[in-house]
């Protein structure tokens, strides 16, 4: 009996996916090499380290942007987008594919889609694209996100014998459509799901103090409450910590909570995720690691270079999690591990 495949969510690239980009690349100039300007021969002698440069080019800002489908360790799928040189207010996509067994799932649409919403945050006017003629089913996928064809045609310049149509996309207002698997929104809590979270997060705080420090559930709770009322009056909580709703899923509703913000660690101002929870039912979609991304975005719009967290030393599931986003242990206490990662952004330079 084979085994089911991990579930595919769509995240942006990460600096350290240089490797992985050149894997997912390859096969698609492979599998397909009549639907890009580019060549598997051409590609294939790059030098390793330009698809590092790539990966971390295009994993932060708002000129030039990479998102792969992801399905366990596996990437099966990518689209891109960078800004036109000379052409500020339009975006040009780049680089679609979906691995061939994991088409027809609507993973096509969901990186579109992302691509979609991020042109928008990067305050373009449009987000355009080349199709090779006789592509129907890329056509019909552009058409149904809303790409319509400008009538402009060009040779294809890996293939001169194929043409390619320009089809543009208009970033304007437009209805708000589901969000796509592994992709969120961070937005506000409202004051009576500030109240649910709070009480959330002192129970599951006590729970955890119970079985790290062997605490009845009196104590556990107290020292629960005393620690989140010490954090939140370290600082004006309007300005140093952020309690927000994380929307997204296919469905677009609340999917779970998170708590952020910034803090004096050692005498540097950090990012500090101080707790997240995806609720049970949304789980295993990717939403909390791309909750996790926008907590990183934050921070280096924000100038800070290092996001900082603490996990209970037993949950080693969360542990792992954080490590496998690049987190690192900087120090182990009874009972808590402190984590850290640099988000310091890596340049927006164009490949």
């Amino acid at each position: 009996m084979t085994e089911p495949r991990p579930p595919v969510t769509v995240r942006r690239i990460r600096p350290g996916d240089g490797p992985a980009l050149r894997g997912v690349r390859l096969r698609a100039l492979q599998a397909d090499p009549t639907a890009f300007a580019s060549s598997y021969e051409d590609e294939a002698d790059r030098p390793p380290e330009s698809w590092s440069i790539w990966a971390g080019a295009t994993s932060a800002g708002d000129d030039q942007a990479m998102f792969v489908a992801e399905s366990g360790d596996l990437l099966v799928g990518l689209a891109g987008a960078y800004r036109i040189d000379g052409k500020p207010r339009s975006l040009h996509m780049i680089a679609m594919w979906v691995e061939p067994e994991y088409r027809g799932r609507g993973h096509g649409r969901s990186l579109t889609n992302t691509v979609i919403s991020w042109a928008r945050q990067a305050d373009a006017d449009e987000l355009a694209l080349w199709v090779v003629a006789g592509n129907h089913n890329a056509r019909r996928l552009y058409e149904g996100c809303g790409f319509v064809d400008t009538g402009v045609v060009q040779t294809l310049p890996s293939h001169p014998e194929l043409t390619e149509h320009r089809m543009r996309l208009d970033l304007g207002p437009s209805p708000r459509a589901p969000l796509p698997s592994g992709y969120v929104e961070l937005q506000p809590m409202a004051g009576t799901e500030f109240d649910a979270y709070l009480e959330w997060t002192i129970a599951d705080h006590t729970a955890h103090l119970m079985q790290a420090f062997d605490l009845n559930r009196f104590e556990a709770e107290q020292q629960a409450r005393e620690a989140i009322t010490h954090v939140l009056a370290a600082g004006d909580p309007s300005n140093s910590h952020h309690f927000c709703s994380i929307r997204g899923g296919l469905a677009d509703e609340s999917v779970g909570w998170i708590w952020f913000g910034e803090e004096p660690i050692q005498g540097r101002p950090v990012a500090t995720l101080f707790d997240i929870v995806v609720f049970e039912r949304h789980r295993n979609q990717g939403l909390g690691t791309a909750a996790i991304d926008e907590v990183e975005e934050w921070a280096r719009a924000r100038g800070l270079p290092v996001v900082h967290l603490a996990v209970f030393a037993h949950n080693e599931a969360a542990r792992r999690l954080y490590e496998r986003l690049g987190f690192t242990v900087t120090k182990e206490l009874p009972g808590v591990v402190q984590m850290e990662k640099d988000v310091a952004a890596t340049g927006d330079g164009r490949v």
